[in-house]
């Protein structure tokens, strides 16, 4: 047997599934294997047929390719992922791809850029998009943020609404990108020493704050309380601290004497 190989170009254009056939022909100095010689006709040369069907399946998708589906960023940090698209768009065409946060996700993220084209000169190179957590000063808990993707392009390849499946099946690894949003401050009572020294007939200070924003129109009341049998030993004032919305983040000065 004598092979013969058949390589597929491979090219940077989504394409559907093409299908070539390949003829042969036979000449010899044997009559009996020359095509016009071949009672019957040349098919009747070949088998299983005188043509070899090859079918060309694609390995370019009209897709925009998401370096990360699940992003994690805590409040005041930021977190990184790119696109690119996944084959050459037609001559000429370009390919905006939007990135949309939900309207209630913009106390907790913010996006940058929010539009992203792509052109026949970039189209794989990955562009940056930039996800930065608001840092507050609330107490949280972890929140999760979908980023929907869409695509618009003179390629309606390209176009969500001319995707088989729907526009999900145009992203990989999905349309939608999960963000999780650690928080960065803590319902906490912050105290400035755990130790103190003191010499009789003298004072010493500590202070006291909080380590987040008590709910809004909400107090904190902290109540600092000696053991009893310590009286003739100290005195401390004051003996209670509110904090609120306006000053929860001012220390505030209790004295040992």
């Amino acid at each position: 047997p004598q092979t013969v190989t058949v390589t597929a170009v491979d090219d940077a254009v989504a394409e559907v599934v093409a299908t070539v056939a390949l003829v042969h022909a036979a000449t010899s100095g044997d009559a009996s294997f020359n095509d016009a010689d071949v009672s019957g006709g040349a098919a009747a040369l070949f088998v299983p047929s005188q043509r070899t069907s090859v079918q060309v399946f694609d390995n370019d998708n009209a897709r925009v390719v998401l370096s990360k589906g699940v992003l994690t960023v805590v409040e005041g940090e930021a977190a990184t992922y790119t696109l690119r698209l996944g084959s050459l768009p037609a001559a000429g065409a370009t390919v905006t791809v939007t990135i949309t946060p939900p309207i209630a996700a913009a106390a907790q993220i913010s996006v940058a850029p929010t539009t992203v084209v792509f052109d026949g000169d970039d189209w794989n190179v990955p562009q940056t998009v930039t996800v930065t957590a608001v840092d507050d000063a609330v107490a949280e808990v972890v929140a999760t943020v979908a980023l929907v993707h869409a695509a618009t392009s003179g390629d309606a390849s390209f176009n969500d609404a001319d995707v088989s499946g729907g526009a999900a099946a145009l992203f990989v690894p999905s349309q939608r990108t999960s963000v999780q949003v650690f928080d960065n401050d803590n319902a906490r009572v912050v105290l400035s020493k755990g130790v103190l020294t003191v010499v009789e007939g003298e004072a010493a200070t500590y202070t006291l704050r909080l380590g987040s924003l008590p709910a809004a129109g909400a107090t904190v009341t902290v109540t600092i309380t000696p053991p009893i049998a310590a009286a003739a030993q100290i005195s401390v004032a004051p003996t209670t601290v509110v904090f609120d919305g306006d000053d929860w983040n001012v220390p505030q000065t209790v004295t040992v004497t």
